[in-house]
């Protein structure tokens, strides 16, 4: 999904919901391409049914006030990102989308910086960088473009150092 593979990880993930229809992560997961493919009422359904599976989880807050950022409903989906960690790559999707350019691009730094000692992943490697339609708006930003070369040398850099294992 992370390489703008969208409708190959919608097949995937409803044969795995196939399997473990009550796994409310997998739900979760499957929103996401649909947001971004801008399916907002087939990513809404999955949300409610992550929800009803699980209740209380701000991470359904934070992908609802995705789909209201890519409808345009800015104060909505500002009000709902509140506390959300502001390295996350939702929160600087939203900021995309909302064309708030320098809170985004300020979220994806600092993603970069503390995301793999946070997470233990790469949040902002350069495929998803490139092929994240939400971050359309970022795409003539000079910062922006500073950062996919950066990224992209780093994939480089780890393409190389892994190919010869």
């Amino acid at each position: 999904m992370n390489i703008g593979e969208y409708e190959e990880a919608i097949i995937q993930l409803k044969e795995a919901l196939e399997i473990e229809p009550d796994n409310f992560r997998l739900h979760l997961v499957y929103a996401e391409p649909l947001i971004m493919m801008k399916k907002y009422n087939e990513a809404e359904k999955e949300i409610a049914i992550a929800e009803k599976l699980m209740p209380g989880r701000p991470r359904f807050q934070y992908l609802r006030a995705w789909i209201l950022a890519g409808k345009g409903e800015r104060e909505k989906a500002l009000a709902l990102i509140k506390g959300a960690p502001p390295y996350h790559y939702i929160t600087a999707s939203i900021y995309s989308l909302l064309n708030m350019k320098d809170e985004a691009i300020k979220c994806i730094k600092m993603g970069i910086d503390v995301g793999f000692e946070k997470y233990k992943e790469y949040i902002y490697c350069y495929f998803y960088l490139i092929t994240n339609s939400c971050y359309d708006s970022l795409r003539d930003d000079k910062r922006f473009k500073e950062i996919l070369k950066q990224q992209k040398k780093k994939y480089e850099e780890r393409l190389k150092k892994y190919r010869d294992l």
